[in-house]
C-alpha cells in the first residue's frame, strides 16, 4: 500500500487533517508518510490520532497506517 498522504515542511496543518479525515471516511484505512523535510517528525506522528480521531494500526519509521474503528 502506497502512502496516500505525505506530510512535508508545512507540518500537520488543518487542511492536512481535514484531508486525512475525508480519506478515512472513504476508505477506513489511510497510510501517512512524514517526509524528511518536516520538522519534529516524531511529534507529528504522535499528534495524528489525537487530531484525526483514528487509531494507529502500524508504524514503521515515519510511515503510519491509520484506521477508523
Amino acid at each position: 500500500m502506497e502512502p496516500t498522504v505525505n506530510i512535508g515542511k508545512s507540518g500537520l496543518t488543518d487542511a492536512m487533517v481535514d484531508e486525512i479525515k475525508k480519506q478515512l471516511k472513504r476508505h477506513r484505512t489511510v497510510r501517512v508518510k512524514v517526509l524528511n523535510s518536516a520538522s519534529d517528525r516524531k511529534a507529528i506522528l504522535e499528534a495524528l490520532p489525537l487530531k484525526t480521531g483514528a487509531k494507529i494500526k502500524s508504524k514503521i519509521g515515519f510511515t503510519a497506517v491509520l484506521y477508523m474503528p
